[in-house]
């Protein structure tokens, strides 16, 4: 998936996804390398919505490859192994970002 795919994918997750638990927080996902960019999930009253090319600030901040990201989504890799294992970056609260990143890896789309 290109990086463009990458926000598609998530943004169509996002609709499916249960955050009644989660308080109002923003990830920012930096893309890098040949496809890259920047874009935030912002999550306010339980509802979350994708902001694309935002300077604002972030609870959590993952940086990802593309291959890296589209591998996470189509779950050939798992979350957690691919952040033990360096695969990429996360920073902030740690704990958040895993919790939002395995629910958007695991939602069936």
């Amino acid at each position: 998936m290109t990086y463009i795919e990458c926000v598609e994918r998530i943004s169509s997750i996002l609709t499916l996804l249960e955050l009644e638990d989660i308080e109002d927080c923003s990830l920012q996902f930096n893309v890098i390398g040949k496809d890259s960019g920047v874009f935030y999930i912002d999550i306010r009253d339980h509802i979350a919505d994708i902001v694309v090319d935002d300077d604002g600030e972030y609870n959590v901040k993952y940086v990802f490859t593309a291959p890296v990201l589209s591998r996470l989504l189509e779950k050939v890799v798992d979350p957690i192994y691919a952040y033990t294992t360096g695969k990429y970056k996360m920073m902030g609260d740690v704990s958040l970002g895993r919790c939002i990143l395995v629910r958007l890896c695991e939602a069936n789309v």
